[in-house]
């Protein structure tokens, strides 16, 4: 190998070294993310049909509420389950 070839090794290799230490950086940064963020607890969850019966409404409104952003919804499949903290929030407006 040249003296050439080295030096154009070495500018490589420092380059890389520049892009190694970001992506460690990032990652040190991601995981103070993650360790700052609380763990998310189990929610006890309700249908639709769920919250007609406690509400006494009929479905039809509660769907309505849902459309227009009165109650929040969370869809696990083609399921739209409601939290409870949605359903007291809703609930007690």
């Amino acid at each position: 190998m040249t003296e050439k070839e080295i030096a154009e090794n070495k500018i490589q290799l420092e380059a890389l070294e520049a892009k190694f230490d970001k992506c460690i950086a990032e990652i040190n940064r991601l995981n103070n993310i993650i360790v700052q963020t609380p763990a998310v607890r189990p929610t006890n969850f309700l249908n639709i049909k769920e919250v007609t019966e406690i509400a006494g409404l009929s479905r039809k409104t509660v769907e309505d509420d849902i459309e227009r952003g009165r109650l929040k919804v969370v869809h696990r499949g083609k399921r739209r389950l409601v939290t409870q903290q949605a359903a007291d929030e809703y609930l007690n407006k």
